[in-house]
């Protein structure tokens, strides 16, 4: 499965649904948040959009969302080789900017890595 496929983001969603971890780490937010990215350059020089929405437990999404808390904006493939490179246990720090609260992704980190330890599986990644 491609990572950020459809698949991929299903399978995501599935494993986060009733994952009593994710639901104690969201239970301690105060309200829920969304934390967007847009990324310039995707496939066929589109602009991805992904949303991980923080309410009763993580939902990550496809699509852009009307409302977003903090937005990351940057490269879609400086985004993948990140993404990649923290699979493999190295380090790529993507170039991105911030628009909203940067101190959501503060407040929704810990509901994140609990996701990440429930929701990571096998993926490949696209050859950029």
């Amino acid at each position: 499965m491609q990572f950020m496929s459809a698949e991929h983001v299903d399978a995501m969603n599935a494993l986060l649904a009733d994952a009593p971890e994710v639901r104690a780490a969201c239970s301690e937010l105060t309200r829920p948040y969304v934390v967007a990215y847009r990324l310039a350059d995707g496939p066929d020089r589109q602009t991805v959009h992904w949303t991980v929405t923080f309410d009763a437990t993580v939902r990550f999404a496809l699509s852009e969302h009307p409302t977003p808390d903090v937005v990351m904006v940057g490269d879609w493939r400086d985004m993948i080789l990140a993404s990649s490179a923290g699979r493999r246990g190295a380090s790529h720090e993507p170039s991105v900017t911030l628009e909203g609260d940067p101190d959501v992704l503060t407040l929704t980190d810990p509901a994140l890595e609990a996701a990440r330890t429930i929701a990571t599986v096998e993926v490949d990644f696209p050859n950029i």
